[in-house]
């Protein structure tokens, strides 16, 4: 699991204080044992002790493939959550900069889960059929994360049902169609991402190419 705000209260209830911690399933000493391997672990609990987000490997894999001396690079990974590693032209690797967006497939998902029962909108056949809601996608795009500046992450805690909830629960009284609520979560998706490259990536330096991967990637044939 991504890391979580835990609240402490005191034994009279007035003194709080919010730390950062992670939960990770899957005891490392336990699974060396069970299987003789050797087994390296905690890499999210040593990221946050140094100050990041948990979640060092996926830019650090970025950076040792596809770092270039010349072109500066965006790679945009889209699974739940919408993620981006900027790998600025011939930068060490302590320069490299990666963090949340906003969401990738987790809305779309919910959404779909709701209406239709179905796990995901196969192939984006429902978003297809749908029109983004002008209305809609402007309320989604003032969410407060979409702008708050790196380092960030994020997750189902918000953007999860929570969020799908209060879209449905917005847009009752409107009754739009369901092709047209998931075609909007797209669009959401999308310009989360063109909102955060705008303003986080770009500004840093130059940007030649954006690479985008994921299970919400889609591929043409």
């Amino acid at each position: 699991m991504d890391r979580r705000f835990i609240i402490f209260r005191s034994g009279s209830g007035k003194g709080k204080r919010a730390i950062r911690s992670t939960l990770q399933i899957g005891e490392p000493s336990v699974i060396a044992e069970r299987t003789g391997i050797t087994t390296i672990a905690d890499f999210r609990p040593r990221d946050m002790a140094a100050g990041g987000e948990g979640a060092p490997l996926t830019p650090y894999l970025h950076s040792l493939l596809l770092s270039d001396p010349k072109r500066s690079r965006a790679v945009v990974n889209i699974g739940g959550i919408s993620n981006v590693t900027y790998l600025k032209a011939g930068a060490a690797l302590d320069k490299t900069v990666a963090f949340d967006m906003g969401p990738g497939n987790m809305v779309i998902d919910g959404l779909v889960r709701t209406l239709t029962g179905k796990e995901i909108d196969e192939g984006g056949k429902m978003a297809r059929r749908g029109k983004a809601d002008a209305a809609l996608l402007s309320e989604l795009m003032r969410h407060p994360f979409i702008r708050r500046k790196p380092p960030k992450s994020t997750g189902r805690e918000v953007f999860g049902a929570s969020m799908v909830a209060s879209i449905l629960q917005s847009t009752r009284m409107r009754r739009l169609p369901p092709e047209d609520l998931v075609a909007t979560a797209t669009a959401f998706t999308a310009l989360a991402i063109s909102e955060n490259i705008r303003r986080f990536i770009v500004k840093r330096g130059s940007l030649h190419e954006v690479i985008v991967g994921g299970a919400g990637c889609e591929i043409p044939s």
